[in-house]
């Protein structure tokens, strides 16, 4: 992907074959999927995988270390993304980076807001299997990097409350909503149809939310053995050995339907989750947009192990200090090191 950057994109050119590459690998792994009734690599996936690249240097700049001098430096990032998005395969109607520069700012706060934010709060065991592969993969070249300390710097980025470490506040706002929920329930009732996501719709049910939703695993409270023997002594001592049924509600009515419905979501999220018995997904939900800001602090870097609390500073502060003239050699340097290993070990 460096070739992208640093290279002329003309047809024999290094970035134009590692275009053609990704683009050949995109198309293998479609097919492989549609095969085993998977889905495959729709539009939709490769604009939203466009905005992983563009969409958080765009509108998070400040906490990548990245600097626009002027709006032309946008401008030309953006340009930069219609071409590569075209190259790889996405059509027109798809390709955000087509807009003028303020539309393509308030599509990418609108996918912050209603999909990322809400999406990396979720850690599915293939979620995490396949985040820890890519720390692994990075080790080579940031040994210092871990699972938790990347989790805790990807959530910061998107803007997750709790992360707000050394961050500028005024700039942690959120988009307004613009989207009702039953204009949400219509893409959920479209992607149940379809292969790829009928298998996880649940997961997006919990995405999908018109108030913002903020998700927590607590791990619940595990009696003793003693507690739990002193507890039925306890309750037998006023058993008198007479049956009695219990009252049951009618099973038709329209409440426990709905009911039914919410116990049995919980259910299947719980099991993408992989949560264990003593776990439970408790659920937060932010009713107006102005309450954004009170659950915006850095509780959550307090929850880091000694290693990943470093990691996670170090990282911060190697970032901020790219605004300075010193802090922007020194991280050039860095990089520059780090992109010399990366081609070595390719033998580039």
């Amino acid at each position: 992907m460096n070739d992208w950057y640093e290279c002329e994109l003309a047809p024999g050119s290094r970035s134009w074959k590692s275009l053609s590459l990704v683009r050949r690998m995109h198309l293998s792994a479609s097919n492989s999927a549609s095969k085993r009734n998977l889905g495959f690599i729709n539009q939709v996936e490769m604009a939203l995988t466009t905005f992983g690249f563009m969409g958080f240097p765009l509108v998070r700049p400040h906490l990548l270390g990245i600097r626009y001098d002027n709006r032309e430096d946008q401008e030309a990032f953006v340009h930069l993304w219609a071409v590569l998005g075209f190259m790889l395969g996405v059509e027109d109607q798809y390709n955000m980076c087509l807009h003028r520069l303020e539309v393509v700012e308030m599509i990418c706060r609108v996918m912050v807001r209603y999909i990322f934010l809400p999406s990396l709060q979720l850690e599915t065991p293939l979620f995490r299997q396949m985040m820890g592969a890519i720390v692994d993969a990075f080790a080579d070249y940031m040994p210092f990097m871990s699972y938790e300390s990347v989790m805790f710097l990807t959530r910061r980025l998107v803007g997750v409350p709790g992360y707000q470490y050394a961050v500028d506040m005024e700039k942690e706002n959120i988009c307004r909503r613009l989207l009702s929920m039953d204009e949400l329930n219509g893409v959920l009732q479209y992607m149940e149809t379809k292969d790829g996501y009928r298998q996880v719709i649940e997961m997006y049910r919990a995405i999908f939310s018109d108030k913002i939703r903020l998700y927590h695993v607590k791990d619940l409270y595990c009696a003793s053995l003693n507690d739990i023997n002193q507890n039925i002594l306890e309750s037998s001592e006023s058993i008198d050995g007479t049956y009695r049924k219990l009252p049951t509600e009618e099973p038709d009515s329209e409440l426990n339907v709905e009911e039914q419905r919410q116990n049995s979501s919980k259910k299947h999220l719980r099991e993408l989750l992989g949560l264990k018995h003593n776990q439970e997904l408790v659920v937060t939900r932010i009713e107006d947009d102005s309450e954004w800001s009170t659950y915006l602090n850095d509780d959550k870097l307090k929850l880091l192990s000694t290693r990943g609390q470093m990691n996670a500073k170090f990282t911060i502060q190697s970032l901020n200090r790219c605004y300075s003239t010193i802090g922007r050699f020194t991280n050039e340097w860095a990089l520059s090191f780090i992109l010399y290993r990366i081609k070595r070990l390719h033998g580039k």
